[in-house]
């Protein structure tokens, strides 16, 4: 028996019903995960699990920060033991607590910051290793000694010098290792006129100064006589964060009522409020390169006291005014000068 068959295409939806019924489960399924991924749930974000903004409420027995504060508010100070009282002051010190007690200590720091005043070197701002009490007791007795035999005749620190045909200050300020300064104001000249015949006491040299920046300490020596010999020291100020250098130098130039020539290029005149250098500067150049001075580097007065013994400038040594013209009356150009730290 024949059979005639229906020779029509099926379509596709036709063909294959059960497959699309599968395709499209599998899409629903694929689809309810993602948003079941997606979609916080139980109170966690997704992405690590800390709780949202929504579930933020407070669990019983568990106060807010609100309650936290006023707690703490109402709570009686702890008074800090002998044993954390020095933590708790350096803890509100590196705070920068503004509690006028804190501040009654300065709190030096480590380095210059921009903006930030320079409070001196870490920790304290004073010497390294000191000198003992004693020591700086009898060095200054003696220079105290030693500056007032300058004014008596016949001291062991003078010569007597007559003057003959051709001397001038300047020849015997290079024959006796002083400067023309020293000797006009030892014999209170009014000018640099000098007459023959006459008597002048002179101070000789050669002089030598030596520096410690741990110490903060200058000695001046004399060498007069071969050896050296302590005529004086001084309390100086040093470089902050270590910018003072160290090794031998000499004094390039002696100058009286300094201009300032700031890092930045600015120059201020002698006297204005900018200017740190004092009355007197003795610019330091290298031993093995005397004709090559050190920009804005040497030996300093200052306006005042405060940067006396401590570690505020450049690199500069600070001393007082009174000190330091010592120096530039006794020790010409050229003089040895060694820091070591």
């Amino acid at each position: 028996m024949d059979y005639e068959f229906d020779k029509t295409p099926l379509n596709r939806s036709q063909r294959h019903p059960v497959r699309s019924v599968v395709i499209f489960s599998v899409v629903l399924a694929v689809t309810a995960g993602i948003v079941y991924c997606i979609v916080p749930h139980g109170g966690e974000k997704a992405s690590g699990g800390k709780p949202s903004v929504a579930d933020a409420v407070v669990r019983p027995g568990v106060p807010d920060a609100a309650e936290k504060e006023r707690t703490r508010e109402n709570q009686t100070p702890e008074i800090p033991n002998e044993e954390n009282s020095a933590n708790t002051a350096d803890a509100a010190a590196a705070a920068g607590s503004d509690d006028p007690a804190s501040k009654k200590e300065e709190k030096p720091t480590d380095a210059p910051v921009k903006g930030v005043p320079w409070s001196g070197d870490p920790a304290v701002d004073q010497p390294e290793k000191p000198l003992p009490a004693e020591t700086l007791d009898k060095e200054n007795a003696l220079s105290e000694a030693n500056r007032e035999a300058l004014r008596r005749k016949g001291s062991e620190w003078l010569v007597s010098h007559t003057v003959s045909r051709g001397d001038n200050l300047e020849r015997l300020a290079r024959r006796y290792h002083t400067t023309p300064t020293a000797i006009r104001e030892m014999n209170r000249l009014k000018s640099d006129v000098i007459y023959l015949g006459a008597k002048l006491k002179i101070a000789p040299g050669p002089w030598k100064i030596e520096i410690s920046k741990s110490a903060r300490r200058l000695r001046l020596f004399n060498l007069a006589r071969g050896e050296e010999r302590l005529f004086a020291a001084y309390d100086v100020g040093i470089g902050r964060a270590g910018s003072t250098p160290t090794g031998d130098f000499v004094i390039a130039f002696r100058l009286y009522h300094p201009d300032y020539l700031a890092p930045n290029g600015a120059v201020f005149p002698y006297g204005a409020e900018e200017n740190p250098l004092g009355d007197y500067f003795l610019k330091l150049a290298p031993e093995k390169a005397k004709d090559k001075p050190l920009a804005g580097y040497g030996i300093h007065g200052a306006p005042d006291d405060a940067g006396v013994g401590r570690s505020l400038s450049h690199g500069c040594i600070r001393m007082r005014n009174e000190n330091v013209q010592e120096l530039y009356l006794l020790c010409p150009a050229g003089t040895a000068v060694h820091v070591a730290d």
